[in-house]
């Protein structure tokens, strides 16, 4: 099946295509001021893709804001929280596992060195701070400055077009 719906299973190793090499996929989400969360870690590297909201979080002994459109990289082993929502809008994120375990045994799974010293906490929903970076405007591919920093990072083709697009004469 091509389409798995919020609130269903998240696509992993049970259910996923068998062409398909990314371990899990899924989908959370952090309503203002009603979640909790815990300082934790994974066996592998994991990519949340944020889809909504805004937040600060831990990765690695550092804060950072994030917010709709980032991408957040974690290396297997790297402690990360959530630590604060901001605004009214609900704080949501893809994430998705790498297909090799960086660390056996593989696990799926919140991993934390400690209970005691790791558990569960609220996670507040503040106004947003001043410091707060502005969001990046997505829709403007044309901007010279982004198409070159895309290029740089994808190793792009100089023939591609301002929207990615190449012409594929395989």
């Amino acid at each position: 099946m091509p389409v798995y719906r919020y609130g269903s299973d998240i696509l992993g190793r049970r259910n996923r295509p068998k062409w398909l090499e990314t371990t899990t996929v899924g989908y959370w989400e952090v309503d203002a001021g009603q979640r909790r969360h815990d300082r934790h870690h994974h066996d592998y590297n994991q990519l949340w893709l944020i889809a909504r909201g805004k937040a600060k979080i831990l990765v690695d002994g550092e804060t950072h804001y994030v917010q709709a459109g980032d991408i957040v990289a974690t290396r297997a082993g790297t402690e990360h929280d959530i630590l604060e929502t901001y605004g009214e809008e609900t704080f949501a994120k893809f994430f998705l596992y790498e297909p090799t375990p960086v660390s056996e045994p593989g696990r799926i799974a919140h991993l934390a060195r400690s209970l005691d010293e790791q558990p569960l906490h609220e996670v507040p929903n503040l106004p947003v701070p001043a410091d707060f970076p502005p969001p990046f405007d997505h829709r403007s591919p044309q901007d010279p400055d982004v198409l070159r920093r895309i290029s740089a990072a994808f190793d792009v083709d100089p023939d591609v077009d301002a929207y990615g697009r190449l012409l594929d004469t395989r």
